[in-house]
């Protein structure tokens, strides 16, 4: 399987908006609080915001030529260098080692990014979400703490999980 990223274009947004309507568990795949942005136009008026403001990162993943996720890069700290990441992947894409490749290949965009070359990437996960920490562990992402009973997700609660990488433990 051929799996790449580019940057998110104006035409990925349909998508990436049916992907936010049609999944049913929406807040088990954020750190943040869950806001579903309704209707289409004012989606895509935030998104274009954020794309061309400078604010966020922005890739598709394709997988064999098809956009099947996106990953992003937000929360940029210019003085240490460092970035949070954030990663979603469509249903049908889940499972088949497609969040490990671009995963691997987002860190290598933004460790090597001309002129702003990143030193730390960090990721924040639920611990009931298994599939993303399968995915920051397999990348050599480090667990550097937790936020004890952090999320309630389904009347259950669990915990935060902190992840970082270092450039210098990164490995192409």
């Amino acid at each position: 399987m051929d799996i790449r990223l580019r940057p998110a274009q104006e035409r990925d947004l349909p998508l990436y908006y049916r992907w936010q309507e049609d999944e049913p568990h929406w807040e088990r795949y954020s750190c943040r609080p869950v806001q579903i942005v309704r209707p289409y136009p004012v989606f895509r008026a935030r998104y274009i915001e954020a794309l061309t403001g400078g604010g966020e990162v922005v890739f598709s993943v394709l997988a064999d030529g098809d956009v099947v996720g996106r990953m992003v890069g937000f929360d940029e700290n210019p003085r240490n260098r460092s970035m949070e990441i954030g990663y979603y992947l469509a249903a049908g894409a889940r499972g088949r080692g497609i969040g490990r490749a671009a995963l691997a290949i987002f860190a290598g965009i933004l460790f090597t990014w001309p002129g702003k070359e990143m030193h730390k990437l960090y990721a924040t996960t639920s611990s009931a979400n298994v599939a993303s920490i399968a995915i920051l562990e397999h990348a050599h992402f480090h667990l550097d703490g937790r936020l004890r009973e952090h999320y309630l997700i389904d009347g259950a609660w669990s915990d935060q999980l902190f992840y970082s990488l270092l450039r210098r433990e990164w490995r192409p």
